[in-house]
């Protein structure tokens, strides 16, 4: 039993007799020996991967837990406990059978000596044992332990990136010991027979196609043409791993990356021979940067280094996000997942691998530099282009992935991609197909490198709508694409109601049509568009105030709300106050308002818990108090009162978030653009459609989402008439109003664009 086996290694004598201690430590001995060094370290290899699996595989996850998590005390307990199997007494045994430099050992034995710190830090603050390093926590430990706050980092910023410094330190003195001792038993193995050396160039060489070694003394490495580069393209290329010797002859030498190293065009060749394979680059890029070499060829990624994100959203540090969002681009070389085959195809058509893979590198390197990231690692780009000797070419399709990557996703998650305009924009920004592809890819991992499961079905529909509508742009043109379309979908339309045996003539089919806005037209589905229509003459010939149609979207998460009714103002604001009621979420919202007045409003819904909302009577509830709030029978007021929790915040770490209301005036033809981030809390939209209706202004679409503790919507408004409000006095004044009602107190105006 392996838990009894590790007890028994811990023993200390505390009291009794030196010869009985002497004795049981005798026959523990035999027994290790019975049972087999090799099989021991086996079993403790299979324990640290399922302690991994159980906790995160990832040294740098935000909130570790200080002992288990990889990294954790537990990595240096596990060496302690083999060194004794193996004869060695601590980090000074283990230094004196050679087993790891003694530098190595030094840097170890700090680094457990400061996780001891912050976890005794833990215990106290909790007044029980507590190694979970979590957000508040860090907050707590930090001035604790002598931590202020600075101009360029918080003071739990600061210990954050001490921790994950020391982790890194433990787990990979972990990994090269367990690596050392299987060498070790590897040779004992080979007193009869000579290992499989097989000799590379630049003083390297294969040893049992296992790993990658030292062929000498290590100057022809040195002395080739890409130098240390060599060592990690070698890796790459046969998929295995490093020695422990060659790693630390690695971290010896990192002063041979001088200048004259960073220019050199083999070095540059060299990596992007890693840089441009289809799979298993994010394993070599993560050992170049965990012997700091990545950051030794790439200087201004260095400080990315453990450098904290601290918000509630993302996962990883900073530099651990790079990387899983480079393994998120490998991962797509295998994956069966069939939401994600369009990527995949993409990947691997992609014939510029190299110069995606850099800009996703490169993405996110001004973070480290403050404020407006984005701007800052794309100001950072024009002297890596030179230093690397990029052509021309490749060197502006990086710096527009770098100041574009988070566009794509902005312009699907928060914008109206029916907007014809919009789509002609995004085209006219990315210029070309391979950079809407790179784009699309780059979006894609980084999206996914957030947390696990940030992306979705529903998130990827999104960005696959967005990417296939501007590559239609790109290789037909706009103008053709609306004309085609629009003489297409009145066919489409009217064989559809003939195959469905439906009542709809092709007459009124072609009314409805003309007078509904374009946007409506060219995005909707024939079905869709026949529904609305016979929704629209149930609702005359059973004289009903509206129509309902519901469906259950299982597999995106969602149930898609139909409602057709006359216009009136403050239409929304009912609608999504119901909802709100009956503790319902709305995702998305669409509103087609035809010449006549007949409105089709279109919601994706979901439940409390964030799935699709399959309870028949609470949609009957629905209906009912619809048609008494339209009859005005019931007020809104009071349907919402019945709800407790309404208004009240969703997450805890909401307190936090800043309100910001903006306008923007050029991202529509027809409506103004209003982006709101607050705190996420229940019934949010139904407050701002309250707020806009009181206005007098009309909700045309809606695009809503949650970032952790923050709600982010966008909502497309035109003025009583219709018209879009181009005032700049009057908006600037209604987001100042809007901003002072969502932070529920007085306070001063908000940013506006």
């Amino acid at each position: 039993d392996l838990q009894s086996e590790t007890a028994m290694l811990e023993f200390r004598l505390v009291a009794g007799e030196d010869e009985v201690a002497a004795e049981f430590s005798r026959r523990l001995q035999a027994h290790i020996r019975r049972s087999g060094k090799s099989s021991h370290l086996k079993r403790r290899l299979r324990e640290r991967s399922d302690r991994y699996r159980s906790w995160d595989p990832s040294v740098y996850v935000q909130e570790p837990n200080i002992k288990e998590s990889a990294g954790g005390l537990r990595d240096l307990h596990m060496v302690l406990w083999l060194a004794r199997v193996f004869g060695a007494e601590g980090l000074e045994g283990i230094r004196e059978m050679g087993l790891m430099p003694a530098a190595e050992c030094g840097r170890a034995r700090e680094a457990y000596d400061f996780l001891l710190r912050v976890r005794a830090q833990l215990h106290i603050q909790a007044g029980a044992k507590n190694d979970q390093l979590t957000f508040t926590a860090q907050e707590e430990a930090a001035p604790a332990l002598g931590y202020a706050d600075e101009e360029s980092a918080t003071a739990s910023e600061q210990i954050m990136r001490d921790y994950f410094l020391r982790a890194r330190i433990l787990h990979t003195f972990s990994r090269d010991f367990f690596d050392a001792l299987e060498e070790r038993l590897r040779a004992q193995r080979w007193v009869k027979r000579r290992p499989r050396i097989e000799p590379l160039t630049g003083g390297l060489a294969l040893r049992e196609y296992h790993s990658i070694v030292l062929d000498g003394e290590g100057e022809e490495v040195l002395d080739a043409p890409s130098g240390l580069m060599r060592v990690f393209e070698l890796q790459y290329r046969y998929g295995c791993q490093l020695s422990p010797e060659l790693r630390a002859f690695v971290r010896g030498h990192l002063d041979s990356a001088d200048e004259a190293f960073l220019a050199s065009p083999e070095v540059r060749e060299s990596f992007f021979q890693i840089l441009g394979g289809k799979a298993g680059v994010a394993k070599t890029l993560h050992e170049m940067h965990e012997l700091g070499f990545l950051g030794r060829y790439l200087p201004e990624f260095d400080p990315l280094t453990c450098f904290v994100q601290y918000d509630q959203y993302h996962r990883y540090t900073a530099d651990e996000h790079t990387l899983v969002a480079i393994a998120a681009l490998d991962e797509l070389a295998y994956t069966k997942e069939i939401p994600l085959q369009e990527l995949a195809h993409l990947h691997r058509e992609m014939e510029r691998t190299h110069v995606l893979r850099l800009a996703i590198l490169l993405h996110d390197i001004g973070k480290a530099r403050g404020p407006r990231h984005v701007h800052k690692s794309a100001a950072l780009l024009p002297d890596i282009i030179l230093r690397l000797g990029l052509p021309a070419d490749e060197g502006r399709v990086i710096e527009f992935l770098v100041t574009n990557h988070l566009e794509m996703g902005h312009t699907a998650e928060r914008r109206d991609l029916e907007d014809p305009l919009l789509i002609r924009n995004f085209a006219e920004k990315v210029v070309t197909a391979e950079q809407l592809q790179m784009l699309y890819l780059l979006s894609y991992a980084d999206v996914s490198a957030v947390a696990p499961g940030i992306w979705s079905e529903w998130r990827g529909a999104l960005m696959h709508e967005l990417y296939a509508k501007t590559l239609l742009v790109l290789e037909t043109g706009e103008a053709a694409v609306r004309a085609r379309r629009r003489e297409e979908v009145l066919t489409q339309v009217h064989l559809e109601a003939r195959a469905a045996s439906s009542r709809v003539e092709e007459e009124e089919i072609r009314r409805h049509l003309e007078g509904m806005p374009e946007r409506y037209r060219v995005g909707s589905a024939p079905q869709d568009i026949l529904r609305d229509i016979e929704m629209g003459r149930r609702l005359r010939e059973e004289g009903r105030r509206c129509a309902i149609d519901i469906t259950h979207r299982r597999r995106l998460g969602n149930t898609r709300l139909i409602i057709v009714c006359q216009d009136r103002i403050g239409l929304f604001a009912l609608i999504a106050g119901t909802l709100a009621a009956l503790d319902l979420s709305i995702l998305g919202a669409k509103v087609s308002t035809r010449e006549d007045g007949l409105v089709v409003d279109a919601f994706q819904v979901v439940d409390a818990a964030g799935k699709a909302v399959t309870d028949d009577a609470l949609w009957e509830k629905f209906r009912e108090a619809m048609e008494a709030l339209l009859a005005g029978e019931m007020e809104l007021e009071d349907l919402l009162r019945k709800n407790r929790r309404y208004l009240r915040p969703k997450h805890k770490a909401s307190e936090g978030v800043q309100v910001l209301v903006e306008y923007d005036l050029a991202a529509s033809e027809d409506a103004t653009v209003l982006d709101i981030v607050t705190p996420d809390r229940h019934g949010l939209l139904s407050q701002i459609a309250h707020f806009l209706a009181e206005e007098g202004l009309s909700i045309s679409r809606a695009k809503i989402s949650t970032e952790g503790p923050r709600a982010v919507d966008v909502f497309y408004v035109t003025d009583a008439q219709g018209r879009k409000i181009e005032d700049h006095a009057r908006l600037h004044e209604l987001c100042e109003r809007l901003t002072r009602t969502l932070a529920g107190e007085p306070q001063a105006g908000a940013a506006v664009s």
